[in-house]
């Protein structure tokens, strides 16, 4: 049991090793970061994917969310450290700890009153669908794998603010390495930049 619990880490440590590469390319994109952030912190030179150089945050975010997140996902942010980014029909919070309001040690908490809707219903956020949208994109905890994997939901966050209520509007994935999978076997990111510099 224990080699296959190292084999599936294995894997799952070199998908998310792919996904930064790909996911990197965003940060050689001077426009982007200079026209579409209007304020965001976009990824931008100097603003990479890079290895992780601390991850003194993550046990205080466990103890304060309750919740573990995902094996591929913690994969991600306790080994690379990133600014926000929208790639894949997903825009993920960073993870350098430097208190942005997109950073996921405030981006989580920063409603109240969605943090706490979605995390007694068992949904743990750690995005948006895309700049502008104010949804949740949250970890369907209910809904563990045996390899502690969870779906990827949009929840309306107008049906938490206005009416108190949990309402899940969209599975966006089956899982986050669905997700990465998908980012990196179609070169979303690549082919996003490709596009962009065809239209410039």
């Amino acid at each position: 049991a224990g080699a296959g619990v190292t084999s599936i880490r294995a894997r799952n440590d070199a998908l998310m090793d792919r996904f930064a590469v790909e996911v990197s390319l965003l940060g050689r994109d001077v426009e982007q970061a200079e026209d579409e952030s209007q304020g965001f912190p976009l990824p931008g030179p100097g603003n990479r994917v890079i290895r992780a150089r601390s991850t003194s945050w993550m046990p205080t975010l466990d103890q304060r969310i309750g919740q573990a997140f995902p094996p591929s996902f913690r994969s991600l942010v306790t080994r690379y450290e990133f600014a926000p980014f929208e790639a894949g029909d997903l825009m993920l919070f960073g993870n350098t700890d430097r208190g942005g309001i997109f950073d996921l040690t405030h981006a989580i908490f920063k409603d109240d009153a969605i943090f706490k809707a979605t995390n007694q219903a068992g949904l743990l956020q750690f995005g948006h669908p895309y700049w502008y949208n104010y949804d949740p994109v949250c970890f369907d905890t209910r809904r563990r794998s045996r390899g502690g994997e969870c779906p990827i939901v949009q929840v309306d966050h107008e049906e938490i603010l206005c009416n108190a209520r949990i309402k899940v509007v969209a599975e966006l994935f089956p899982s986050f390495l669905a997700y990465a999978e998908r980012v990196v076997n179609e070169k979303l990111v690549s082919k996003y930049l490709k596009e962009r510099r065809g239209h410039a």
